[in-house]
């Protein structure tokens, strides 16, 4: 039975995940293999609906607590209908954010305990851990430039630098507790490099995967 993959692109907003992932789609073939796009929160019906609430700047009153079930809430709605399923059928699923995110933003930038996502990931998540991350990384400045001139700015893009500076920091420790797992690429290159780069990263982990699978 052809085993699936499930890969996941972290950083701060306008460190180029977007740019990325179009990239992506356009380039990456894993032979053999269908590559099924997704995102958190969102990816499904009852997810998207979830997202829309806590991106809204209409609800930057939100309690980060409610915030952070909200995620976990949407993630297993996500888990459920989309990857699991995905990898059960031996696809590669490459998803525009997971877990890493929720620690990064949820723990470093507002606070919350990280017991709370660690009981929580029991429930939700389980054995269904990212194979690969990669985790972009630009600096903080180029970003938060990035996003100003997207024009279209929701709830997270408008936190102060030193917020972002927290989220990089859960980023980059949860790189180094799991190298295995999160590899770091220079997202100030240019696109075409940070393409080859990931691309190269996620072609020699699906052979590996399929492999031992």
């Amino acid at each position: 039975v052809k085993k699936g993959v499930l890969i996941s692109i972290e950083g701060i907003e306008g460190c180029g995940k977007s740019t990325l992932i179009s990239g992506l789609k356009n380039d990456l073939v894993c032979e053999g293999r269908q590559i099924v796009y997704t995102r958190e929160p969102g990816g499904c019906k009852v997810s998207e609906e979830i997202r829309k609430i806590v991106s809204s700047r209409e609800n930057d009153d939100i309690s980060v607590l409610t915030e952070l079930l909200l995620i976990y809430a949407a993630r297993n709605e996500h888990i459920d209908k989309v990857i699991k399923p995905s990898l059960e059928k031996g696809h590669v699923v490459i998803t525009d954010r997971y877990y890493d995110s929720s620690y990064a933003y949820q723990v470093g930038g507002q606070k919350i305990n990280s017991s709370i996502l660690e009981v929580l990931d029991s429930w939700v998540v389980k054995e269904t851990v990212p194979n690969l991350t990669i985790l972009l990384k630009a600096p903080i400045e180029t970003c938060l430039k990035r996003v100003n001139q997207r024009g279209k700015v929701d709830r997270f893009d408008e936190q102060s630098v030193s917020f972002f500076m927290d989220v990089e920091g859960v980023f980059d420790s949860r790189a180094k507790e799991e190298p295995n797992r999160v590899v770091v690429i220079e997202g100030a290159q240019t696109e075409q490099a940070v393409l080859n780069q990931v691309k190269t990263q996620i072609e020699n982990k699906v052979k590996a995967c399929y492999m031992h699978g």
